[in-house]
């Protein structure tokens, strides 16, 4: 397994998104090229656990929610639209925004347009949907329910989720939020916070409070590269 010490946490999730059918290019974001140093640093031993749901970002908004297990689900989150083309397919939009405290549409920064097509055997191929160009389902990305309601072809907003080949997932929630990303592991010990997704991983120091109602994320250079809070019920 490759390991990069972090230079901008956000290097890994854009890695593994885009893998996985994901890319939010279009929305600003980088193509997914790591500027991380590699390293020889060891696998983090697990010392140290967390539980909660944290979020970060002033511009594209980043939420992360981790468990005991180990478990790391890493996305980006925002708006979604859902309507229906002249063609019968489903145009799901992600709307990106990043003003803390100002979750709608007036304060968004960009979107992802999607086009999903139902498949015959119940599972969905999502692409990318350029304007003035026909979605190529052929070269889309499977995509399958996973929990919730599977109403996404019916309704304008649900409670569902969906996941990908690759570890990708899109959750879509009632109140017309979504979180696009990926899941992934984290490992922890007094010292680093270690992000692993695939092949490759990401080492970070960190700094919580004694309640873990902060995670601070820090390069190798001793630099802040996210603050995360927790997310209030």
């Amino acid at each position: 397994m490759k390991k990069h010490t972090g230079k901008l946490l956000g290097v890994l999730l854009l890695v593994m998104v885009a893998l996985a059918g994901c890319g939010t290019k279009n929305a600003g974001t980088t193509d997914g090229g790591s500027a991380a140093a590699e390293t020889k640093l060891d696998s983090v031993k697990s010392k140290v656990k967390f539980d909660g749901v944290y979020t970060a970002g002033d511009t594209l908004k980043i939420q992360m929610t981790l468990d005991k297990d180990g478990n790391c689900d890493y996305g980006y989150t925002g708006i979604y639209q859902l309507s229906t083309s002249e063609a019968g397919y489903r145009v799901l939009n992600l709307i990106y925004y990043g003003q803390e405290g100002e979750d709608d549409a007036q304060t968004q920064l960009a979107y992802d347009s999607y086009a999903i097509q139902q498949n015959e055997d119940g599972t969905y191929t999502r692409c990318k949907l350029t304007e003035g160009e026909e979605p190529d389902f052929a070269g889309g990305t499977q995509m399958k329910f996973e929990s919730g309601s599977d109403t996404i072809f019916t309704d304008t907003a649900l409670e569902a989720s969906y996941t990908a080949d690759g570890g990708s997932y899109i959750e879509l929630h009632e109140d017309g939020s979504f979180v696009f990303g990926a899941h992934m592991k984290y490992a922890a010990d007094k010292d680093n916070f270690e992000l692993i997704g695939g092949s490759s991983s990401s080492v970070y120091t960190y700094e919580a409070d004694e309640n873990q109602d902060s995670l601070i994320l820090k390069n190798s250079d001793g630099q802040t590269v996210m603050k995360l809070q927790r997310k209030e019920n």
